[in-house]
Formats: C-alpha cells, sequence, structure tokens
C-alpha cells in the first residue's frame, strides 16, 4: 500500500508482485493485530536516546506521537517543559487526557523529525494503559511524504517531501479542530486550550470554523484548516457559527509550545 499525503492519494499493489526501487528510508517493523508496529527511537534534551514500540495508525492526526501513560511514567516524561494539559486523542473510551509537548528527535531507521510534538498519556484509559506498546505515530510524522508499507516484507518506506517547517509543529491558535456530520464536512471546535489566542478571542467549544480569511473550510478538508493554523505571528481573519449566531474573530496565532 502506498500513501502519497501530497498527492493525497493511495494505491493498492499485489503483495507477492510488488517491488521497490527507490531511494526511500526503510523501517522494518512487526505486526500487532495487522497494524505496523515500528522500532523507534525518542531523544530527550540532556538524555540517552530511548527506544519505543511504535504503533502506526494513519488514520491518527494531529499530534505527531502519543505515549503511553505507563511509558511517559517509566521514563519520566511528565518532567519534560513547557507542557500544555490538554486531551490528547479520543478513542472508543471518549476523550484521553494528558500533557502535550515538545521531544528533541524523533528516529525512525533513517528517518529523524525535530521537535516532534507528543501526548504524553495522564490517565490509565483505553489504549494509554497499554504496556505491550510504547505509544501510537500519527500521520503527522508524514505529512508531504509518501508512505510505503509493504506487509509482506514487513517494512515501511519513507519518501521525505520538500520541506515547508510545519511537519510535526503545533497548532498556535489554541484550537482542536474536530470533522462532524454528514461526510464530515463540518469542522467544530472541539478544544479551547486556556490563555490561548482563540480563548482570549472568545472562542468555544460546539462553535462550527466557517470561514479563514474568507475561504470555506469545507472547500478544503480537516488538515488544510489545521495547518493554517500553524503560522507563527500569522493573523488570520475567522468566521464560526455558534446556534444562530454568526462570530468574527481576528487571531494573531503564536507559538504555545
Amino acid at each position: 500500500m502506498e500513501i502519497d499525503y501530497r498527492q493525497r492519494r493511495v494505491r493498492l499493489f499485489d503483495p507477492l508482485a510488488y517491488r521497490y526501487a527507490g531511494t526511500g528510508a526503510t523501517v522494518p517493523f512487526s505486526a500487532d493485530a495487522d497494524l505496523p508496529l515500528l522500532r523507534a527511537q525518542l531523544e530527550v534534551r540532556g538524555r540517552r536516546p530511548i527506544p519505543a514500540r511504535l504503533l502506526l495508525d494513519t488514520g491518527a492526526s494531529g499530534l505527531c506521537l502519543i505515549l503511553t501513560t505507563p511509558y511517559a511514567e517509566r521514563h519520566g516524561l511528565g518532567r519534560v517543559a513547557p507542557a500544555i494539559e490538554a486531551p490528547i486523542g479520543t478513542g472508543l473510551v471518549g476523550d484521553l487526557h494528558g500533557t502535550i509537548v515538545r521531544l528533541q528527535e524523533l528516529r525512525l531507521g533513517g528517518v529523524k523529525v525535530r521537535s516532534p510534538t507528543t501526548g504524553l498519556g495522564g490517565e490509565y484509559k483505553g489504549f494509554l494503559a497499554r504496556t505491550d506498546i510504547d505509544g501510537v505515530i500519527g500521520n503527522s510524522v508524514f505529512e508531504g511524504s509518501r508512505l510505503i508499507l509493504d506487509y509482506v516484507g514487513r517494512r515501511a518506506i519513507v519518501e521525505p517531501g520538500p520541506g515547508d517547517g510545519s511537519l510535526c509543529d503545533f497548532d498556535m491558535s489554541g484550537l482542536r479542530l474536530a470533522a462532524r456530520g454528514a461526510g464530515l464536512a463540518h469542522i467544530v471546535v472541539d478544544y479551547v486550550i486556556p490563555g490561548s489566542p482563540s480563548a482570549e478571542a472568545g472562542i468555544a467549544v460546539g462553535d462550527e470554523l466557517l470561514l479563514i480569511d474568507g475561504r470555506g473550510v469545507a472547500e478544503g478538508n480537516l488538515n488544510d484548516a489545521r495547518k493554517a493554523l500553524r503560522a507563527d505571528g500569522a493573523v488570520h481573519r475567522l468566521v464560526l457559527r455558534r446556534d444562530v449566531d454568526t462570530i468574527r474573530v481576528a487571531l494573531k496565532l503564536r507559538r504555545l509550545l
């Protein structure tokens, strides 16, 4: 299977006939319930690299990594600063809570991601309580890249795309957005970080985002909206719907981590 994040295209191949001839970085994996389990190294400033078993979840977006509560506690990651207390994911058991930090680096074979935004489990709930894996790695790590999953060869192949400075960056508006409704066409505010530009502007949970700088968010997708809100110092004009009211705000983005 090939996922081209830049082209927004997924291609399937005959697994027995597939041959890769490119120059991408290869990351071996084992299987966990048919999902790839990758071996990684995490770097925290001032410490030696920490090994991690990360489940690749191509349906996870937003944070680059989410680490389980036992793993975060075992390695004392709660001491990493600065940190933001917030929901770090959603599962069958509802919102999963913890803290959001930046690690120094994520290494997957020859692939290196600097300053990955990382959710640290703060409760023993859902997959955050698991001890057979150390965390989940999501789509944000591969943004702009081509990802090939070779299940027969038990390997992931990453062809990095041209960087634009946004890889694995964190939202700078203070909004956690979610796609809801028919066709997932409605972009709704799911959480507002206290003290963030969005909180200061009075945006509230449940508001529906309609326009960013005059462009309808339904014309793009959720990732487009998130990417627009990750430019330090940028000023964006947002139009939102709250019940029957229309709200217009101007946000000056700033780094929260």
